[in-house]
């Protein structure tokens, strides 16, 4: 008998044991099984290396740059400012002045009311 103290052996397994489960181990990914079972892992490990950056910029902007309360809450208070009014309607009767073709719309039958000063 032996004393509790002493180390006990682990129980050995037969020779042939030990090299069948080293051959069945490599047989395991050679079938095609195993072949598949690698291939869809590696597609899967592509796809989620491609769409969590995208997702992750996905998130970003819907969460920052999208915000349109954040927005309007920012520009709310500079729409009111007098200054920036008269700039905002100079800016816009000069880009409509630009594009709009004064005599062809005479042509058109523009009254004589709408025509420019």
């Amino acid at each position: 008998m032996t004393s509790p103290h002493e180390p006990t052996e682990p129980d050995a397994a037969p020779e042939g044991d030990a090299g069948d489960t080293a051959r069945s181990g490599h047989k395991r990914h050679s079938t095609p099984a195993g072949i598949a079972r690698s291939t869809v892992s590696a597609v899967l490990i592509v796809l989620t290396c491609i769409l969590v950056p995208i997702t992750l910029l996905t998130v970003w902007v819907h969460g920052i740059a999208l915000d349109t309360d954040q927005y309007v809450e920012t520009v709310s208070p500079l729409a009111s400012e007098p200054a920036i009014e008269d700039a905002a309607v100079k800016r816009i009767t000069h880009a409509a002045d630009v594009r709009v073709d004064g005599p062809g719309l005479q042509a058109q039958g523009l009254p004589p009311r709408a025509r420019t000063p």
